[in-house]
C-alpha cells in the first residue's frame, strides 16, 4: 500500500505518520513527500527586490531535507521514497501521487483549537477540498501507539458502500474496534407530511429507524473480515453533532467515511458532512475517495 505523507518543517507529518503506523496497511510503501514554496509566496511579490532570494530559496531547501531526513528516521527499515521539489504543497502532492499510483495522501493538521472551529492546517484544508486520493488527516494531541479505534460513518448509499468496501479491500490490520454508525434526521413536520401523503396509517420514523439498523447491520457485517469487533449504532439528530457527539462519547481516535465530490457545488450538496468532519472536529478523519 504506497502512502504519499507531506512531510512540513512544523513536523505535524508526524502525527499522520503515527497514525498511518497505527492502521497498519499491508505492505507498507512510504513517500515522504516536501514541497519547497516558491520565496515569492511567502514573503509577497515584493520578495524580490529585498530578499536575497537564491539564499533563501537554498535555506528553504535545506530545511525540508532536514525534515525528510526527519522523516526517514521514524520508519526504521521499510520501503521509503523520498521525494523533494520546488512547487506550492497541494499540487506538489497531489502529482506525487498520481505520479507513484499512490491512493492515500496523509497530512497533520496541527493543534485543533476549540474556540476556532473552521482552522485547519492549509494544506489539509486545500486536500479536503480538492485532492482525488484518499486523504488522512491527522489530528493533535494522537496517541503515537497500539490498535485503533475507530467509527465508519455512513449513509448507505452507493458511494459510502464502494467506501466500506475500499477500506475492506485495503485490508487494514491495526483497528481493534470498528463502530458503524447511521444518522437519520427527521422533524415532526416531515413525518406527518409523509404520512399525510402516503393515505397510510404507518410509523415513519420506527420504519426509518428498522430500515437504517438492518443496513448498519449489514455493514458491520462485511467489516468482520478486516476488524472482528464491530457494532452497529443507529442515532436520530442533527448528523455533525451526533458523529461528533459519538466520537466523543467513546472514545474512538478516527473517524472514516466515504468523500464524494470534488468541485463547489458537490461539497455544498454532497459533501458537506465529510467536510464539516474534517474542518470543525476534534478527531482524525479518513476521508474514502473512490
Amino acid at each position: 500500500m504506497r502512502t504519499v505523507i507531506g512531510v512540513d518543517v512544523e513536523g505535524t507529518y508526524v502525527h499522520a505518520l503515527q497514525l498511518c503506523k497505527r492502521l497498519c496497511l499491508p505492505n507498507p510503501e512510504w513517500i515522504l513527500a516536501h514541497a519547497v514554496p516558491p520565496v515569492s509566496s511567502l514573503a509577497g511579490g515584493f520578495a524580490s527586490m529585498v530578499l536575497p532570494i537564491a539564499e533563501v530559496s537554498a535555506n528553504l531547501r535545506q530545511s525540508g531535507e532536514q525534515a525528510l531526513e526527519d522523516a526517514k528516521n521514524l520508519l526504521s527499515d521499510e520501503r521509503i521514497t523520498e521525494v523533494i521539489g520546488q512547487s506550492m504543497p497541494i499540487p506538489y502532492l497531489t502529482r506525487i501521487a498520481e505520479d507513484k499510483h499512490a491512493p492515500l495522501i496523509a497530512v497533520g493538521s496541527g493543534q485543533y483549537d476549540e474556540s476556532l472551529p473552521w482552522k485547519l492546517g492549509s494544506v489539509a484544508r486545500a486536500l479536503s477540498y480538492s485532492s482525488q486520493q484518499s486523504l488522512l488527516i491527522a489530528k493533535e494531541p494522537a496517541i503515537s501507539t497500539g490498535p485503533l479505534y475507530a467509527i465508519f460513518a455512513t449513509d448507505h448509499s452507493d458511494y459510502a458502500k464502494a467506501a466500506l468496501r475500499k477500506l475492506i479491500e485495503w485490508a487494514p490490520q491495526g483497528l481493534m474496534r470498528i463502530d458503524v454508525l447511521t444518522v437519520y434526521d427527521f422533524n415532526d413536520a416531515t413525518l406527518n407530511r409523509l404520512q399525510r401523503e402516503s393515505h397510510f396509517d404507518f410509523d415513519a420514523e420506527n420504519l426509518v429507524r428498522e430500515k437504517a439498523m438492518e443496513e448498519t447491520r449489514a455493514a458491520a457485517a462485511e467489516l468482520k473480515a478486516i476488524c472482528p469487533d464491530t457494532n452497529a449504532l443507529v442515532r436520530k439528530g442533527p448528523v455533525n453533532e451526533c458523529i461528533r457527539d459519538e466520537m466523543a462519547s467513546t472514545g474512538a481516535e478516527l473517524l472514516i467515511m466515504g468523500a464524494q465530490g470534488h468541485g463547489f457545488y458537490e461539497r455544498l450538496f454532497i459533501g458537506s458532512v465529510s467536510l464539516y468532519q474534517t474542518l470543525a472536529t476534534p478527531h482524525s478523519v479518513l476521508l474514502i475517495r473512490r
